[in-house]
């Protein structure tokens, strides 16, 4: 099996863990359901559906304000807790009372990477003209935050051939002493970022700023691939994974009356209280671990960083 980079290949693989698991019935739709409509249709003969049940149907919770069990149809409200209505096809998986639908975990995934700050980033390379007698240089065509300073590099003078592995990149010319400035004038400085070379380039050439800037996040669903889009590495996915599922069991214990049945009485819990508080915490102490491994081996990736 391959290792799959979308969130929603993300979702699956932490819906595989045996305490992500659904604790209640699972059916699916037997026929396919339009975003907004007010009742959907239950393809097997419908268990434990009632009123005040909530239903998980891929990113989207309903409500269930009325069921049928000899005709398999269900009344819902769409888009319930903030969810957004979508179309649903047939045979679409139905979970009653989840113990943590996609869509919380979708929400976790994004929470937890949120939370990394300027920890974990993606490098981005910005093309710089260089000119005599000239030291500060915008960082045109950039979007967003810039957390640091990575790199400035300059080609040099004269028959590159002489030099030794050069590439387009520009990450085996000179290294150049450089500082970033913030808050410039965007009149002068469209980007608001500056790139300040302690010493004025001796002829006029090309070069390359690395910069470190946040993981994107401007867009982000169940299509959205993590390593594509959001700028992750995939050695950094198992710590979005250890974080979900911390984040998400230690959310079941703050809220363990909640996601109730709403026409049947509560089952036990396979899983007892304390052991998902040993279960958080393993998880949350193996996330940290990870989390500050990737974070010394990207530092330690860009030596010549400036804040």
């Amino acid at each position: 099996m391959s290792l799959g980079t979308t969130v929603d290949d993300f979702v699956e693989r932490v819906r595989r863990d045996s305490l992500i698991a659904s604790r209640g019935p699972v059916h699916t739709l037997g026929a396919a359901y339009t975003a907004n409509d007010a009742q959907l249709t239950i393809a097997e003969t419908i268990s434990h559906i009632g009123a005040g049940s909530i239903l998980s149907v891929d990113y989207e919770m309903m409500y269930v304000t009325a069921a049928s069990a000899a005709t398999g149809q269900v009344n819902v409200i769409p888009a319930y807790y903030g969810t957004t209505a979508a179309n649903h096809a047939e045979g679409a998986v139905v979970e009653v009372d989840a113990r943590f639908p996609r869509a919380v975990l979708l929400d976790s995934l994004e929470h937890e990477i949120r939370s990394w700050g300027n920890e974990l980033w993606r490098a981005e390379p910005v093309d710089l003209d260089f000119n005599v007698n000239h030291r500060i240089y915008d960082l045109a065509g950039i979007s967003g935050d810039v957390y640091f300073l990575l790199d400035v590099r300059q080609k040099p003078a004269g028959d590159s051939s002489s030099w030794w592995n050069f590439s387009w990149t520009g990450d085996a010319y000179p290294h150049l002493d450089a500082r970033l400035l913030r808050r410039m004038n965007v009149v002068d400085f469209p980007s608001g970022y500056a790139v300040q070379l302690k010493q004025a380039p001796t002829h006029t050439s090309t070069g390359r700023a690395l910069i470190a800037q946040p993981l994107i996040l401007t867009s982000f669903d169940s299509t959205t691939d993590l390593v594509n889009d959001v700028g992750l590495r995939t050695e950094w996915l198992d710590i979005a994974e250890l974080g979900v599922k911390s984040r998400v069991l230690n959310a079941a214990l703050i809220g363990r009356s909640d996601w109730r049945v709403g026409s049947m009485a509560r089952d036990p819990e396979a899983v007892s209280a304390l052991d998902t508080v040993r279960a958080v915490a393993h998880f949350a102490d193996a996330r940290q671990l990870r989390f500050a491994k990737a974070g010394t081996d990207l530092r330690a990736e860009f030596p010549f960083r400036s804040n």
